[in-house]
């Protein structure tokens, strides 16, 4: 049961990198969108890896090795998503929704007072802090 996900977009040697928190009822759960440069050998996959033709290369849960690296370099594939235990407190999860709320809040500051616009602004920020609605 998902009690918890957030969405936070970070920066990493000017190569973007998204993050994913899941907050589960065994154990927190952080996904990563990372490039495949970043990735080493013993990180799990969060989703499956398709090859060109939509075929899955690797599964959901596939432990990467080097030999699994070097193929999927190969293959040109240029990110992939890992999941790990998340550690942060529930203090930490709450300070970053707040940022994301507050980010989004400011990107429809100047919008005109339009109601498809106010339930865009709410969708987005549903989506952003809870990406299972």
């Amino acid at each position: 049961m998902v009690l918890f996900s957030d969405w936070n977009k970070a920066k990493l040697s000017g190569i973007k990198t998204s993050i994913l928190t899941i907050v589960n009822t065994q154990m927190k759960i952080r996904i990563k969108l990372i490039p495949l440069a970043f990735a080493k050998s013993g990180m799990k996959l969060a989703n499956p890896i398709l090859g060109d033709n939509g075929r899955v290369l690797l599964t959901k849960g596939a432990e990467l090795s080097d030999n699994l690296l070097v193929s999927l370099h190969a293959r040109n594939v240029s990110s992939i998503s890992i999941q790990e235990e998340d550690t942060r407190n529930e203090e930490e999860l709450s300070i970053e929704r707040g940022k994301i709320t507050r980010h989004i809040d400011e990107m429809f500051l100047s919008a005109p007072p339009d109601s498809n616009l106010q339930s865009l602004h709410h969708l987005i920020l549903d989506y952003r802090l809870d990406p299972h609605l």
